[in-house]
């Protein structure tokens, strides 16, 4: 757990909030910790040695993803510490960055999101305010727990939002995020980018940390593609602000909780979303990215449009946004009122 511990800080009766986020790294931790930064909050990880009074008068925020608690996604043991340490909080904040996991019968999931959906219901129960990032996650909270404030707000980018001038963009084309989105891009676009690129005469960045599949990784760097390998936020955003197009596998209708497509948008790039739902789902229409490799033209001025369009959809969410709509719930609640007593839960 980093240090200071909350318990100390709360013995400083500082008043900062809670940040608990799940061990290891991560687009959620991110945004937590940037988001945490901007409240001067302390971020805490949260593990079953947690002790309840750790959190004794406290506003806490906690960010939500089910496997980052339990390697099944199933984390019991979360929801048993919050209904212990609930009544001696001052505020307790959920940001449901996913809800549960769905699939076929013969895989885990399926057995498992009952409880999963179990533990996100009634986790909803005890806030005073929850925030999501996907209109379908809220309208399913709102149909299973006890109605509570609460914000939607598709993720901001966790590099940065410059939006930069069309002046700038290179024929450049950025594959962006960690190695398995980045894996189930690449295969998901096959052959047809590195053909367009080479036809195009853009330059394709990937960035990212190495990919698992040294086969891939192979075949990546001998279709001429620059490999940058993980790099600073800082870099990431250069990259981005002088780019043209950003190639990400993702279904539409999830892309609003994706740190890469709010990243793409946020500096402007031209998002070639390549998803096999369609639709328009968090206001994510057509016009605001390229839905196939074959879509992508070298006309620079079409792909800034969209680019532009992209980053128009982003700005009511934008930072600056997130911070004052957790403010504003903090706020809302000077003493927390009585909650709704949660069903047993299931053994583990």
């Amino acid at each position: 757990m980093p240090s200071p511990s909350a318990h100390d800080l709360n013995a400083r009766g500082t008043g900062a909030p809670i940040s608990l986020v799940a061990p290891g790294e991560g687009g959620v931790r991110d945004y937590a910790a940037t988001l945490n930064g901007l409240l001067q909050g302390q971020l805490v990880e949260a593990t079953p040695d947690l002790p309840a009074a750790a959190l004794a008068g406290a506003d806490v925020i906690l960010h939500y993803v089910g496997y980052g608690y339990a390697r099944r996604g199933t984390p019991l043991w979360l929801l048993r510490r919050l209904r212990e340490a609930r009544p001696h909080m001052r505020r307790l904040g959920i940001f449901f960055h996913e809800l549960y996991a769905d699939g076929a019968p013969w895989r885990s999931a399926f057995w498992l999101s009952p409880v999963q959906r179990y533990i996100a219901a009634e986790l909803a129960a005890l806030a005073d305010f929850w925030v999501t990032n996907r209109e379908g996650s809220a309208r399913w909270l709102n149909a299973h727990a006890p109605a509570r404030p609460h914000r939607v707000l598709p993720v901001f980018s966790n590099l940065g939002e410059s939006g930069a001038p069309q002046r700038d963009r290179q024929a450049a084309v950025v594959v962006l995020g960690g190695s398995a989105l980045r894996a189930q891009t690449y295969q998901e676009a096959g052959d047809a980018l590195f053909d367009w690129v080479g036809r195009a005469g853009f330059t394709l960045h990937d960035v990212g940390p190495a990919l698992g599949d040294t086969g891939l990784a192979a075949r990546i760097a001998a279709r001429g593609a620059v490999v940058h390998g993980r790099v600073d936020a800082a870099e990431a955003a250069r990259l981005l602000s002088v780019s043209t197009y950003g190639v990400l596998a993702y279904p539409v209708d999830y892309a609003a909780k994706s740190g890469v497509f709010a990243a793409y948008c946020a500096h402007a790039v031209c998002p070639v979303l390549l998803s096999r739902s369609s639709g328009v789902h968090d206001g994510i229409t057509p016009a605001h990215y390229l839905p196939s490799i074959e879509a992508m033209t070298p006309d620079l001025d079409h792909a800034w449009r969209i680019g532009r369009a992209a980053n128009a959809w982003y700005a009511p969410h934008a930072l600056r946004h997130h911070e004052a709509g957790f403010r504003e719930l903090l706020r809302r609640f000077s003493i927390s009122e009585p909650q709704t007593s949660p069903a047993a839960a299931p053994t583990e």
